[in-house]
């Protein structure tokens, strides 16, 4: 499912993002995710759900403990079957290719994180296909 937040009408009924947040951690099996942009920053969204349709997840209240009346979710969202949003698309001379990412926690030796990760790298190539790099 699909829930395309309308970032305009969260403040007519007293919401935020961080409330639909809320919503999702608390109502909404495992159904894909979405990225979401807001104010510069990019929000990455997964939900487990308790809904099993569309309509369900429409209806399911956004109620917070200082706002006097509940509202479904539809009040400011429209919730819609679709298909998972794929995150992590990268591509290399127009053919899809895998794309990793290293972090160095706090405090690591950054000398040592590219050695680890080199060595990880190449015993990762060493179990790719023979007709793949």
């Amino acid at each position: 499912m699909v829930v395309e937040v309308d970032p305009l009408k969260l403040p007519e009924i007293g919401y935020d993002m961080n409330d639909i947040a809320v919503l999702m951690a608390r109502d909404v099996s495992v159904g894909g995710g979405a990225l979401v942009e807001r104010d510069g920053n990019q929000f990455i969204i997964r939900s487990r759900s308790r809904a099993q349709t569309s309509n369900e997840l429409a209806n399911c209240c956004l109620k917070l403990p200082w706002v006097l009346r509940a509202q479904p979710l539809s009040t400011v969202a429209g919730v819609c079957l679709g298909s998972k949003i794929r995150l992590g698309a990268a591509t290399l001379n127009g053919e899809e290719a895998v794309l990793g990412t290293a972090m160095m926690l706090t405090g690591e030796n950054a000398r040592a994180v590219a050695r680890s990760f080199n060595q990880a790298l190449a015993e990762a190539q060493s179990r790719l296909p023979s007709d793949m790099e």
